[in-house]
């Protein structure tokens, strides 16, 4: 399978300066794990693959942008069907980056147009 950071230059006018790419839920990194430890039986909670966002830095690297991945799981009818779609061929990550919309938000909620960084 292809990542996405691969179809880069096949993607560059689509979503600028940003990335994404399918990776399975690496075990025992997850924000929950000390609750994880108290209640093993239950992982129900647990993302099965993740979509990171990456952004290549000076030095050419990819840097992940962003504390932690979108959490897929096969469990969310939703989910599943992206996955499976993803997995099943990998020109479907360069299409999926190309029905992306990415929005910035405030966390407070507030919006404001002052700036025009083009």
């Amino acid at each position: 399978m292809a990542w996405a950071h691969d179809l880069l230059p096949a993607c560059a006018g689509v979503v600028a300066g940003s990335v994404g790419d399918l990776a399975p839920n690496p075990i025992g990194r997850s924000t929950m794990a000390n609750y994880a430890a108290g209640n093993a039986s239950d992982d129900s909670w647990k993302s099965d693959y993740f979509i990171n966002l990456s952004v290549r830095n000076v030095a050419g690297q990819l840097k992940g942008v962003g504390s932690k991945g979108i959490g897929l799981k096969l469990s969310r009818p939703a989910d599943k069907q992206l996955i499976e779609w993803l997995l099943a061929d990998e020109a479907n990550v360069a299409k999926f980056i190309s029905k992306l919309e990415v929005s910035f938000n405030a966390a407070d909620g507030s919006t404001s147009s002052e700036y025009d960084l083009s």
